[in-house]
């Protein structure tokens, strides 16, 4: 998708119609088992029977959790270059609190709550999974996204060997990339908080 997605959500009729980059390459897709918003191309936008989701005032929300469960959407006041974040809105309450930095940031916080990793391990991986679940880096490191981080730790028994320390990446040969967990104690001659080895 070229150019800027703002266009699509603004000028879009049609309630819940979100063509942001990653919705428009995957165009469809589910949560937890529950469908996510379906993004119709540009030239259908008005086709309000093909659209799932909805829209409520400037939040078009993509997932609901169901009968008496949150909603998730975008603020689309709160714009961060090409995207927006995503808002978790009580089912109780109504209020709204900051979810994800962007739609891919969304399953992989889900996915990272799901397995009992909270916010990530350490605070360097929580910032990058509210934006993205993993990411292969110009140099051919790849950081880990909550789906697999657990599973490359158990695998090395990195807890066995180094247990304040977490497997975060690796670069595809003989190298990983390892951080303190934010839970260490942080001491002037504590060792540093990321190496390769």
């Amino acid at each position: 998708m070229g150019g800027d997605p703002r266009g699509g959500i603004s000028a879009g009729p049609a309630a819940g119609v979100v063509p942001l980059a990653v919705l428009a390459d995957h165009g469809e897709g589910t949560v937890d088992g529950a469908d996510i918003a379906t993004v119709l191309p540009s030239a259908r936008v008005g086709a309000v029977e093909e659209v799932t989701g909805r829209r409520d005032g400037d939040r078009p929300y993509f997932y609901d959790e169901g009968d008496d469960g949150d909603s998730y959407g975008f603020a689309l006041d709160q714009w961060v270059g090409r995207e927006c974040p995503v808002l978790r809105r009580d089912h109780l309450t109504g209020d709204e609190e900051h979810a994800a930095n962007s739609f891919a940031g969304f399953p992989a916080v889900r996915t990272a709550l799901a397995l009992g990793l909270g916010d990530g391990p350490n605070r360097a991986l929580a910032r990058l999974w509210r934006w993205t679940p993993g990411i292969l880096l110009p140099n051919g490191i790849h950081v880990y996204g909550p789906h697999v981080i657990r599973e490359r730790n158990d695998t090395y028994e990195v807890r066995r060997y180094a247990p304040r320390w977490t497997l975060d990446g690796d670069d595809g040969d003989d190298s990983g990339l390892f951080m303190r967990h934010h839970t260490a104690p942080v001491t002037a001659d504590a060792p540093t908080d990321a190496y390769m080895s």
